[in-house]
């Protein structure tokens, strides 16, 4: 019987040791500070992209997430990112309809506040990836901070 029992505690001791050579215990974490809600109203839609051609396009990103704005400063920490470059596009959909609101001149301007990685909006046009890019390298814990923007 003590003899299976070591065998047992063997073979539990070999698995777990070849499972541990897969894991990354490494971890690269991203800590996002959002600044300067207009209210509390509805919610906080954020994108993180790694790939130009899909930035800010609604439709594929690396990771996303949407939360309840419970305060003028919110903290999201997006934990395991792959080492790459990235650019995060968000926005505060205050009636919670799911879609960032726009008027004006047809259309063309947004009604909600809205903000990307590096604070870069000219006040003209919507930034391209690489105006908004940042890199994380691995074990990185890096902090991005974004003001939001009202028109």
């Amino acid at each position: 019987m003590q003899h299976k029992i070591i065998k047992f505690i063997f073979f539990i001791f070999l698995f777990k040791s070849s499972l541990s050579k897969n894991i990354n215990f490494d971890n690269t974490n991203l800590l996002l500070k959002v600044k300067n809600f207009s209210n509390l109203n509805g919610k906080l839609v954020v994108a993180i992209y790694n790939d130009p051609k899909n930035f800010n396009s609604n439709t594929v990103n690396y990771r996303d997430t949407t939360l309840v704005v419970k305060d003028s400063v919110m903290l999201i920490k997006f934990k395991d990112i792959d080492p790459g470059s990235y650019a995060i596009s968000l926005y505060h959909d205050e009636n919670g309809n799911g879609k960032i609101d726009m008027g004006g001149i047809f259309n063309l301007f947004p009604r909600e506040g809205f903000g990307f990685s590096k604070n870069n909006f000219n006040g003209i046009s919507e930034p391209k990836f690489n105006d908004c890019k940042f890199l994380i390298k691995h074990g990185n814990h890096i902090e991005i901070e974004i003001d939001l923007v009202y028109i």
